[in-house]
This record gives C-alpha cells, sequence and structure tokens, in this order.
C-alpha cells in the first residue's frame, strides 16, 4: 500500500493534537491533553492510500531536535501543516522564527514539501461573517493579528508552495475543508473527485434543491455544490454538526435518514452503502417535496456514478 506522510508541527499548545482528535471525531479528554512528548504516529487509509499523521511535540527541547541534519521526523514529508495560536500574541516570534528553521532545514536539504498554515484557535466565538466574499474573517479584535501573521508568513514561505487557513476544533467543517486540501495534494486521485461536484450540480438544480454535499465515514468532503452562496456558511455550518448528531442518534437506533427542520429550511442527511463503503448524503431545500423521493432520486440516477469514481 501506498503511503503518504503528513508531518504536524508548531510551538507546544498550537492546538496540533486536538486537531487530530476532531478531526478523527474523538473528543474524550480533549481538553486535558497532555503535551505530546516527541512524536506521536496515527494511521488512516482513504482510496487505498494509507496516510501516517507525524504529530511532533513542539517543546523547545523537541524543536531543536527536529531541525538537527541527522533528525528524521522531517524527512521525506509529503506535506508539512504548521500551527500558530492565534490567541498567543505574545509567541507569534516564537512560532515565526521556529517556522522560519524548518524551511531553512529544508532548503539545506534540497527538497521542501508544500506547507499548510493553521491560524489556529479561531474559535466560533471570535469569528463573525465579514466582507463581501461572504468569507468568515476574525472580529475586529483578531484581525489585525491575523493580518500581521498572513503577512509574515508570505514573506518566510515566499518560494514555497503553501496555503493558510483559519481553523478551530468547535469548527468542524474548518478542520476537514483544511485537511481536504493536504489529502487532495498528496493523493492526486481526489482530483478526480471534482466531477462529483458536477454530478451534485445536475442533481441540485433538477432537484429544485440549494446544496448537496458526499461525506465519507471520516467526514472527509468528497463534493458538495451550494447553488445560493448566501446559505453557504449555514450549511457548512449545519454540515459537520448534523453528521455528529446523525451519527450519535445511530448508535441508539439505526436510521435511514435524518431531517432537521431549521426555520424555511429542510436538511436532510442519509447515508448511502455500496460494497462496504459507507458514505453520508446531505441536501438542503425549502421544498415541501417527501424527504424520501429526494433521496430515492439520488439512488437511483446519481449514487452509482458517484460510487463509480472510487473503483
Amino acid at each position: 500500500m501506498d503511503s503518504k506522510k503528513i508531518l504536524f508541527m508548531g510551538l507546544d499548545n498550537a492546538g496540533k493534537t486536538a486537531f487530530i482528535k476532531a478531526m478523527d471525531k474523538d473528543y474524550d479528554n480533549i481538553q486535558s491533553l497532555a503535551p505530546t512528548i516527541k512524536v506521536n504516529r496515527s494511521k488512516l487509509e482513504i482510496l487505498g492510500i494509507e496516510i501516517v499523521r507525524w504529530d511532533a511535540g513542539g517543546q523547545e527541547r523537541f524543536r531543536s531536535e527536529y531541525l538537527e541534519e541527522e533528525s528524521k521526523v522531517l524527512s521525506d514529508a509529503d506535506y508539512v501543516v504548521y500551527f500558530i495560536d492565534v490567541l498567543d500574541r505574545e509567541r507569534y516570534s516564537d512560532a515565526l522564527k521556529y517556522l522560519e528553521g524548518i524551511i531553512e532545514a529544508y532548503n539545506l536539504a534540497g527538497d521542501i514539501p508544500p506547507f499548510l498554515v493553521c491560524i489556529h484557535k479561531a474559535d466560533p466565538s471570535f469569528i463573525t461573517i465579514g466582507d463581501e466574499k461572504k468569507k468568515m474573517i476574525p472580529r475586529w479584535e483578531l484581525k489585525d493579528n491575523v493580518s500581521e501573521l498572513i503577512n509574515k508568513l508570505s514573506k518566510i514561505l515566499n518560494d514555497t508552495n503553501f496555503s493558510t487557513y483559519l481553523t478551530s476544533i468547535y469548527d468542524q467543517n474548518s478542520i476537514q475543508i483544511a485537511f481536504t486540501h493536504v489529502l487532495r495534494t498528496v493523493i492526486p486521485r481526489l482530483n478526480l473527485l471534482d466531477m462529483i461536484n458536477i454530478i451534485l450540480d445536475e442533481f441540485t438544480e433538477l432537484n429544485d434543491l440549494l446544496a448537496a454535499s458526499v461525506v465519507d465515514r471520516k467526514s472527509l468532503i468528497f463534493g458538495e455544490k451550494i447553488e445560493d452562496e448566501s446559505i453557504r456558511d449555514l450549511f457548512s455550518a449545519t454540515l459537520m454538526n448534523g453528521i455528529t448528531f446523525y451519527e450519535n442518534l445511530q448508535i441508539v437506533k439505526p436510521l435511514y435518514k435524518l431531517v432537521i427542520n431549521l426555520e424555511n429550511y429542510k436538511i436532510i442527511f442519509s447515508d448511502l452503502l455500496k460494497d462496504k463503503k459507507k458514505y453520508t448524503l446531505c441536501v438542503m431545500t425549502m421544498s415541501d417535496r417527501d424527504p424520501n423521493e429526494i433521496l430515492i432520486e439520488f439512488e437511483d440516477n446519481y449514487f452509482n456514478r458517484i460510487h463509480a469514481l472510487f473503483e
């Protein structure tokens, strides 16, 4: 089995381990995590590819070890995910200095992997809806901090393939979107899944839907179509929280579907099974159409086309 190494780095208490726990929906004791000692490794399989996550402890004594020439921590990484605690302004300089050291070590080795910088702990209580593009931006207290970080990151990573994301363990969607970005780079086959968006486009248009998404059992977003940008934030917030709620209910009682009525909106969740693989379909609509009709339409005319992309 082909294997990919994803390296999670940053200062201690930047939120690396909590990010991984949230990705796995392992929320038990997440608030009382102990500092990571050296490196913890965890694995998951996606489309036949083994993803090995290296969670590198960020205490100062370990950071210096990682940057040594003989260290195996940095070597052979397919992607580096670097974390900066947006709330800890006093340590911005330390976080940026450590990042510079990592870049320098890779420059000396002659091979720099792509970087994703998570401006982390951008918790929902610190976030509001902002500009005309309807993107999520920090509340005014943190806006200057984030702008400062992005400007400095652009200088440090000037010659590097990098992206930045605002993330929070309290915003499951931010976790999944950021990690999906990483996976689309290390698993080229995932780029073929853009075809899912084309299929969902047809499905939403012909069935008078506002949005539709297909998510796997690890909550990886394989495809998404949103017809009306005005409901993007509502749909994104409902998607991951709704799936978690749906899964928890199924522990008590097996369910074919879950329908949530939210003011004028109807949000439908349903599991789709094929060849022992499990996916979840989520759709949003304002129509009075029977949810069962929508789900039958999807299974009869669209699901097999999507499943074929995974073969």
